[in-house]
């Protein structure tokens, strides 16, 4: 019942910061995204690459309008830490798009990984 417990409350959590990601590329902060990513997925993309992306998807896709998430799965490690990769169908202005958002639990924080 615990580990439920733990699992729901750092579902909620990687929730949200899916909610606020969506709210940054939203208002064109793709930079604060990046610089607030893991240090995996900062040394893993360049901040260009990874803005242009980003870029890439608004400009094709237009605006974001909703979004079911399909499913989750948690990574533990032997570190203390673990990836929550939640999954979901969304829909765009412009189109749909399957999208996978890996974030790594470290206490409290829910930061995305690569």
């Amino acid at each position: 019942m615990f580990a439920t417990a733990g699992a729901n409350t750092h579902l909620n959590k990687a929730e949200a910061e899916v909610e606020r990601f969506r709210e940054l590329m939203t208002a064109g902060k793709l930079v604060e995204i990046y610089s607030e990513s893991t240090d995996e997925l900062r040394l893993a993309t360049s901040e260009k690459e990874f803005t242009d992306l980003l870029s890439a998807v608004r400009r094709k896709l237009g605006q974001f309008k909703f979004a079911a998430r399909t499913n989750w799965f948690i990574n533990y490690n032997t570190a203390g830490s673990y990836i929550l990769l939640l999954g979901f169908m969304t829909q765009y202005e412009r189109g749909e798009a399957v999208e996978s958002f890996p974030y790594r639990m470290d206490g409290e924080n829910a930061r995305l990984s690569g």
